[in-house]
């Protein structure tokens, strides 16, 4: 992410739809259900890409850096976001360090 326009843009993004997704009665609902996350947060989350946000282009992520992931962490911690999406990412990026054969066969489990 090369500008402020850039980090702000994806900040108002990410805010936007987690005002609609994380309505305090939603989050209270889900905290009370006793499930570990909240699937329909959590599908909401990939289909949008958010998920790729560091994972560069060239293995089918958006390639921003961890500055948007920076981002992304703030906002779910501000909406108190119940999806496992820290420990998610960062396998993510480990996997991503890894070379070819090594990621592959991390993969391929």
């Amino acid at each position: 992410m090369n500008s402020d326009a850039d980090r702000d843009g994806l900040q108002s993004s990410i805010r936007e739809v987690l005002r609609e997704e994380c309505a305090i009665d939603t989050i209270q609902r889900h905290v009370l259900s006793g499930r570990d996350f909240d699937d329909s947060l959590w599908h909401c989350i990939a289909s949008l890409g958010w998920l790729g946000l560091s994972i560069s282009d060239q293995h089918g992520g958006l390639g921003l850096g961890m500055d948007a992931l920076a981002i992304l962490y703030r906002e779910l911690g501000r909406a108190l976001a119940p999806v496992p999406v820290l420990s998610t990412l960062l396998a993510a990026d480990a996997i991503q360090e890894l070379g070819n054969e090594q990621r592959c066969r991390c993969c391929s489990l």
